[in-house]
């Protein structure tokens, strides 16, 4: 996808990917190393069942800038529109 900087749909989805990631970690009693959302640098899309999207997404983890890989699957038809974070990594 192209111009995704710009992309405010884009910037929302990676935006919710940090928040859920955050969330798991802390749910899972880990409340250190909150990644904080800065912007998706890139993203693609596949048509699955449903709309998956993997994204490249700058953050701040523990004061510095880093890059995560992040997938998030979109079921449109659903009548909530569910999004759901299937992976969060750090590149390498």
């Amino acid at each position: 996808m192209e111009d995704v900087e710009q992309d405010k749909a884009m910037q929302a989805l990676g935006r919710f990917a940090v928040e859920e990631h955050n969330k798991n970690k802390k749910n899972n009693g880990n409340i250190s190393n909150q990644i904080e959302f800065s912007k998706v640098v890139r993203a693609e899309k596949q048509i699955v069942s449903g709309i998956k999207y993997i994204l490249t997404i700058e953050g701040m983890e523990n004061g510095e800038k880093r890059m995560f890989n992040s997938v998030i699957l979109i079921k449109p038809w659903s009548k909530s529109g569910d999004k759901e974070l299937l992976s969060f990594s750090p590149t390498q």
